[in-house]
């Protein structure tokens, strides 16, 4: 909702642009020469109140968490995991949608890019565009800050779903695609 004091004119006055709907902004006058200026929060910024707006430390902690889960538990070596093994790799003996997406993250926190992609190519495109939407989510909710979103169409995120399983359950389990294959993993060793 639009608040506005009353040396306001109805119409913003002349020169001033028009408050969105929902603005937590307001047209002040300033002097007596009919200059208005605004006060407050930027224009079609949503910041929610209450707790509910630091939600996204809530997934910062999370992922923190994962990182530092992986960090002391290295995935790319032999000895097995507090998780256990990949599911998918013990029924079906073949590399899953997810599979080495645990080491894809070793991979990248340790710098070795080459590696990662080799681990789960699809997920590492995908990271990029996923910590950007996390950053500036972030700095809408917590400090009122609008970042340029990101804006792609539905369905390139469905294309990204159907191609994030095809290449992880399909395409990596193809001849031809032995350097995408985790072929050393082994059921009971981990992801």
């Amino acid at each position: 909702m639009t608040t506005s004091n009353a040396a306001v004119p109805p119409d913003g006055g002349p020169g001033v642009a028009a408050l969105p709907s929902g603005c937590a902004a307001r047209l002040v006058k300033r002097g007596a020469g009919g200059v208005y200026r605004r006060v407050g929060r930027v224009a079609g910024v949503y910041r929610p109140r209450g707790s509910v707006r630091f939600s996204p430390l809530v997934v910062w902690a999370v992922l923190a968490g994962v990182v530092g889960f992986v960090l002391a538990n290295n995935p790319a070596d032999r000895n097995p995991d507090l998780l256990g093994g990949c599911g998918w790799y013990a029924m079906f003996g073949t590399n899953g949608p997810t599979c080495g997406g645990t080491r894809m993250v070793w991979y990248l926190l340790h710098g070795d890019v080459v590696n990662a992609a080799r681990m789960h190519l699809v997920a590492l495109i995908g990271t990029p565009f996923a910590l950007y939407m996390l950053v500036q989510w972030s700095a809408e909710w917590l400090f009122g800050l609008r970042l340029p979103a990101l804006r792609l169409r539905w369905w390139v995120y469905v294309a990204y779903g159907i191609v994030f399983v095809v290449y992880g359950a399909v395409l990596r389990n193809l001849p031809g695609f032995e350097w995408f294959h985790i072929d050393y993993m082994q059921p009971g060793i981990g992801l």
